[in-house]
């Protein structure tokens, strides 16, 4: 139930007034956790459209959703790319 509740608080906040959506060329970047093992995840640009890449997989587009939340193409559910 916590991650329900957690899950429509986030939706809730990525379509509030308040949440400001950053531009598609401010979330071109390379994103790591800090502290954490793993790859890198880049999102870039091509024509016209947010594209993440992660070693070792295919490149998926993403799709805005809300707030500054987009959607990985042929995935279900959004995911944040930065919290606003």
């Amino acid at each position: 139930l916590e991650a329900i509740q957690m899950r429509l608080e986030t939706t809730a906040a990525a379509e509030s007034a308040e949440m400001t959506r950053l531009p598609p060329e401010q979330l071109v970047g390379i994103y790591v956790l800090p502290g954490a093992a793993g790859p890198a995840v880049t999102i870039f640009q091509k024509d016209g459209q947010l594209v993440q890449r992660i070693d070792g997989f295919r490149d998926r587009s993403l799709t805005y959703v809300a707030g500054n939340r987009y959607r990985k193409e042929g995935e279900p559910s959004p995911l944040s790319i930065v919290s606003g």
